[in-house]
């Protein structure tokens, strides 16, 4: 027998073993992976989709369709920063300025014409949300690649809403800053699509109805009525159940992925990022990258879905803990996933698609929080309302304003507060490190920032005007020296 011909049949019997041992290893793979659903099951999981998918109401019921022919919001001619921190603990009431702290000019007559030029758009949410319920149809099967159009609206929605009801307060209309803030509260809060990228939007763009929430308890002289309106909107949101009915629809969707993706391995390919004609590079990443999701189908498809389905399930039964504990993080560093080795051909699909379930976590601890801490700040201001001072302890607040004492969603415990002597409040969380620090506004950043990034997260005071001009003195002077050094 020829030389070359002996080499070319070993190199078969190479080929051969290689695809059997790929084969075997991924028959191995599959009967774990049937075996751990089976467990699963066995333990009362749902792992189909149709289970997790939320029964659509009848469209007498449902406002999901009047809210997406409501007339669209026009681009804002300026944004508002709202809740602008100017030191520890502190920051600036916006609609209390007459000019906003990025702004040359008087910008509140041009937010007023705005407000005025989308009365239809505001009008017809509101007609939205006169229905019972707000649930959108999404064809959930598809996946990832479902269409989600009714997000962009609800996200422009929160937004528009927090910046109107400041503008109507800022020309001391009360009630109609209310309103606009009720309407986007309610609206957000309505929204509890079981999708994990619905709940990052709306958590996300909510905050800006936090900080709104913010500026107007700085006003004096609201009513029990109205202040009760506004904590009972903020208290309808149930946002650790949405959370968790959106991981349980994802766990699901991901398996479906795996399915596809083995029926059509080129789905892995993806394209590359060529400008013009592709080149050589190009092509053979894209060779490459085929070989890979080739080889994946044959012999490690099932065990990547198998590793994918427990870090899922380890997500779903961590949040379930979460609810269970009323603790938002009780091992939060300790849960984001072991790292994936670089390059791995097993983890194809699972490292394309797999979620952080560590920073997801933390963006629903943090959200909750600071939506405790405003439903708190609400009541204590409903408290001083009736009784002419804030209470000595939150206790006090039980049953009148609360109906028990709020926790603190960070570490379980009762959430932190005294009363100053200046007759105004301190509020705060322990915040992502777990420890109390005595309500330390200090930020970690070394300056003034978002107070949700503090050593303790603190509801914020409104600062003094000596205060804001401090704080503009000394970034124009910061500004004045980097100018002197770059010369």
């Amino acid at each position: 027998m020829r030389p070359w011909v002996k080499a070319l049949l070993l190199i078969v019997s190479l080929i051969v073993v290689a695809v059997l041992g790929l084969r075997m290893e991924d028959l191995r793979a599959q009967k774990e992976l049937a075996a751990y659903r089976a467990h699963l099951v066995a333990s009362g999981e749902k792992l189909d989709l149709v289970a997790h998918i939320p029964t659509l109401p009848p469209a007498s019921s449902n406002g999901a369709a009047s809210f997406m022919v409501a007339p669209q919001f026009t681009r804002l001619p300026f944004w508002l920063v709202l809740q602008y921190p100017v030191a520890p603990g502190r920051a600036c009431v916006a609609w209390q300025r007459e000019k906003q702290v990025n702004a040359e000019t008087n910008i509140w007559p041009m937010m007023t014409a705005h407000l005025v030029t989308n009365r239809a758009a505001v009008a017809a949410i509101r007609a939205a949300l006169e229905y019972p319920e707000l649930l959108f149809n999404p064809d959930y099967g598809k996946g990832f690649e479902a269409r989600l159009p009714h997000l962009e609206r609800i996200r422009e929605s929160a937004w528009q809403l927090a910046h109107a009801a400041v503008t109507t307060m800022q020309a001391r209309d009360k009630q109609g800053a209310l309103d606009h803030l009720l309407t986007g509260v309610r609206l957000t809060g309505r929204f509890r699509e079981p999708i994990h990228i619905s709940q990052l939007i709306r958590t996300s763009y909510s905050r800006e109805l936090l900080k709104a929430t913010w500026e107007l308890l700085q006003a004096p002289d609201w009513s029990d009525e109205q202040l009760a309106a506004l904590q009972g909107a903020w208290q309808e949101w149930k946002l650790l159940d949405d959370w968790l009915a959106a991981a349980q629809v994802e766990r699901t969707t991901f398996s479906a992925a795996f399915a596809r993706c083995r029926a059509e391995p080129a789905l892995l390919v993806g394209d590359c990022l060529c400008s013009g004609e592709p080149s050589w590079d190009c092509r053979q990443v894209k060779a490459q990258r085929f070989a890979s999701a080739h080889v994946w189908k044959l012999g490690f498809s099932h065990r990547d879905e198998l590793w994918s389905l427990r870090q899922h399930q380890r997500h779903v039964e961590h949040l379930r803990g979460i609810a269970a504990t009323d603790n938002g993080l009780p091992h939060g560093k300790e849960f984001d996933l072991p790292p994936m080795p670089s390059g791995s051909r097993v983890h194809v699909l699972s490292g394309m698609q797999s979620p952080g379930f560590g920073s997801s976590v933390l963006k629903l601890a943090t959200f909750e929080t600071a939506r405790r801490i405003t439903t708190t700040a609400v009541a204590l201001h409903r408290h001083r309302q009736r009784h002419k001072e804030f209470p000595a302890s939150l206790a006090e607040l039980v049953p009148d304003f609360l109906s028990e004492a709020p926790h603190d969603f960070m570490d379980g415990q009762p959430l932190r507060y005294r009363r100053t002597a200046e007759g105004q409040f301190w509020l705060w969380s322990v915040g992502s490190d777990s420890k109390d620090d005595g309500g330390d506004p200090t930020s970690l950043a070394g300056k003034p920032v978002n107070w949700l990034f503090g050593r303790d997260w603190v509801w914020p005071q409104a600062a003094t005007q000596a205060e804001v001009d401090a704080y503009h003195a000394a970034r124009a002077a910061e500004r004045a020296a980097q100018l002197t050094s770059n010369r």
